[in-house]
């Protein structure tokens, strides 16, 4: 993963970070963890009753295991090293601003 940002006049600043580094099932693992958590703790009461309302409806979403599974989490990681097997660098944010200030992020 390569995150570039250029500023108008100035010279730019590369930050290069292994893809494998970033995107592996250890850090998998801690992503869902922490999304989760984040999650349990904002949900408001009215959330957590409408996602056991809906629970009753669909039965292959029960309101207990709400949120990111581990697995889906480590697929993802596979699916996005997979990615930058076949595509290379693939540009996934470019912003400008309209002082011509730039940040791009390649995988």
């Amino acid at each position: 993963m390569k995150i570039v940002v250029q500023e108008s006049g100035g010279k730019p600043i590369r930050i290069v970070l292994p893809t494998g580094m970033i995107f592996n099932p250890v850090t998998a693992v801690l992503a869902s963890s922490l999304i989760n958590k984040t999650l349990a703790g904002k949900l408001s009461d009215e959330d957590i009753a409408e996602a056991e309302e809906f629970a009753e409806t669909a039965e292959e979403y029960p309101a207990e295991n709400s949120g990111i599974r581990t697995r889906d989490m480590v697929r993802l990681c596979h699916e996005i090293n997979r990615m930058k097997r076949i595509h290379g660098s693939l540009p996934l944010v470019e912003v400008e601003d309209e002082d011509g200030d730039c940040v791009n992020i390649y995988l």
